[in-house]
């Protein structure tokens, strides 16, 4: 990494993990449940936790056993038990909570076991009961339960041709949540008559209820037809496993039940908090530039596309305001781009992104990029993400002896960013609110 690139990069890793110390799951929890005695206030609504005989906790996703902590830490009685499907430990018990190891991105034995569980303990609640449902990132491929006629191996090859068709992550969550008996509000069938509050950690661009985790909680406004879409449009009906095509067209012809739709009762005892999302992150960054006497524009956190291409319209916007700001300025953008894999190398999109905005800045000074993403791994790498300035594709080509098409062209953008010096590695962040973009362009302190 060249010298004068150095500050750069340590100012922008100080403002990611910044970010994502407001999206820590365990300190969303406790600043979303706020109690005066045993009584809860929810907007309007007031519950009252002495009302309960007992108290649950079942839930999934990456950032589960923060969420957890969070509502250990919150609820002023103790939780009496519960279930929940994660990829990181500690698994086992956690209290009264079991937590068990699950499978992601593709589902896996483990959760196939774990959202048994899951669902066993939500039908035998009763209506004097009160469930907390904890669900972040990958909760859906943590907790397969497929309907009758399918088996685990239909799931996860169905959800491996999504993942590598480059399906967008709704396109992809309308199709589990109808190869499903937790997705799609499908939980909250299983867990009425008892009370719901279902705690989110939002992965999704729009924050949408329904596509965060597929949902187990929430009304399903897809339906089979839109999953025979989705799997038309990316081609894949001739792909799929013929039970879930069977079970689709069962579906779509009324002779298996919908998911439950807005104003079903299932829906009637249950609460929804979203307690942290992409956008939090990316105003927490932000605040920290300010704080730190720079100007920062946050320029989206619905970014969505092909990575690589994602990169380079991020990079061309950087040029342009590099020529019309004379001040240092750091743009922002978060948001779940997608890749479409054609190679059998290793990287994911933030990798990608990196390298679409280097191929766009070469020879380019003072301007230096981040791209992330917040669970701290990228695609099928272990890396987060990577770096991008002006120097990249010129210090990884001359490493390698290969360009950055060729290298975008087999999915291989790990090995390149490597060589660069521009890999991005965290470890696991027990988080996962997508993606972030960090770009800082630096400039002598005139104003723009």
């Amino acid at each position: 990494m060249p010298p004068e690139n150095m500050n750069a990069r340590a100012v922008l890793e100080r403002f990611f993990y910044d970010g994502l110390g407001s999206v820590d799951p365990e300190q969303a929890v406790s600043r979303a449940l706020r109690f005066r005695g045993t009584l809860l206030a929810l907007g309007r609504t007031r519950i009252d936790l002495d009302r309960f005989r007992r108290m649950y906790a079942l839930g999934a996703g990456k950032a589960a056993a923060g969420m957890l902590r969070g509502l250990m830490k919150a609820v002023p009685r103790p939780i009496d038990g519960g279930v929940l499907a994660a990829n990181l430990p500690p698994f086992g018990p956690v209290g009264p909570v079991e937590v068990c190891r699950a499978g992601h991105p593709v589902p896996d034995g483990n959760g196939l076991a774990a959202a048994r569980k899951i669902l066993d303990m939500a039908l035998s609640s009763r209506g004097d009961d009160l469930v907390f449902v904890l669900i972040s990132g990958g909760a859906s491929s943590m907790t397969p339960a497929p309907p009758p006629g399918l088996s685990l191996a239909d799931i996860r090859k169905t959800t491996e041709l999504l993942i590598a068709s480059g399906a967008a992550i709704q396109e992809v969550n309308a199709v589990r949540r109808h190869l499903s008996c937790i997705a799609g509000g499908r939980l909250a069938r299983a867990i009425f008559p008892a009370a719901s509050i279902t705690l989110l950690l939002s992965d999704v661009v729009g924050d949408d209820l329904e596509a965060i985790g597929s949902g187990p909680t929430v009304p399903d406004p897809t339906t089979f037809q839109n999953a025979w879409k989705v799997l038309s449009r990316l081609h894949l009906l001739s792909k799929i496993p013929k039970s879930v095509l069977a079970h689709l067209r069962a579906g779509r012809t009324r002779l298996v039940p919908e998911t439950p739709k807005p104003g079903d009762p299932v829906f009637g005892r249950a609460r929804t908090i979203l307690v942290a999302s992409n956008r939090t992150m990316l105003d927490a960054v932000a605040k920290a530039a300010r704080m730190g006497g720079l100007s920062a524009e946050i320029l989206t956190d619905a970014l969505q596309g092909e990575a690589r291409d994602v990169g380079a319209v991020l990079a061309d916007l950087a040029l342009a305001r590099s020529r019309s700001c004379r001040r240092s300025l750091l743009l922002v953008a978060g948001g779940e781009t997608t890749v479409r894999v054609f190679g059998k190398g290793t990287g994911g999109r933030n990798q990608e992104m990196a390298l679409g905005f280097a191929d766009r800045i070469r020879g380019a000074e003072g301007i230096t990029a981040l791209f992330a993403g917040t669970d701290g791994r990228d695609g099928n790498s272990t890396a987060a993400g990577g770096w991008a300035d002006g120097g990249t594709a010129a210090r990884g080509e001359r490493a390698l002896g290969v360009s950055i098409g060729s290298v975008l062209s087999g999915n291989n953008s790990t090995p390149f960013l490597r060589s660069a010096g521009d890999l991005f590695v965290t470890g696991p962040t027990g988080t996962n609110v997508r993606d972030a973009a960090l770009i800082l362009i630096d400039r002598p302190a005139r104003s723009c």
